[in-house]
């Protein structure tokens, strides 16, 4: 058996309301603000260690790109214009997700060298 769409694909309801208040399609700039407020959101989590919410962040930034995109190209009743500010800005937070992408991967690198370490220190320590 597996798991059972809601049916309501990009379109739900946010699980993460701090998120998606930060998140606007209302404009370039808006996305670009929104995207930097993203990223040190992102990298507060990441100082502080907390890696599970920084890859909510960057999953949330990921998913504002997809829902930006797909209302360009499935919306049928979208000028061309609202159509390209659309791509802009889905543009504007997909580079913002491959930055943040960048930063978990090392940041998780870090953690695992460290615990890595540690376990090295515990097991000389025993003898």
């Amino acid at each position: 058996m597996g798991f059972r769409m809601s049916g309501q694909g990009l379109y739900k309801p946010p699980k993460h309301r701090d998120l998606a208040a930060v998140v606007t399609f209302e404009s370039v700039s808006g996305a670009r603000k929104a995207a930097s407020k993203l990223k040190k959101m992102f990298r507060s989590a990441l100082r502080q260690g907390r890696l599970k919410r920084a890859l909510t962040i960057k999953k949330a930034t990921q998913y504002a790109a997809n829902r930006a995109l797909a209302t360009a190209r499935n919306h049928p009743s979208l000028k061309p214009k609202t159509r390209a500010r659309l791509r802009k800005i889905a543009k504007i937070y997909d580079s913002a997700e491959e930055w943040m992408k960048k930063q978990y991967e090392k940041a998780k690198e870090n953690k695992a060298s460290k615990k890595r370490r540690k376990a090295k220190r515990k097991r000389r320590r025993k003898r």
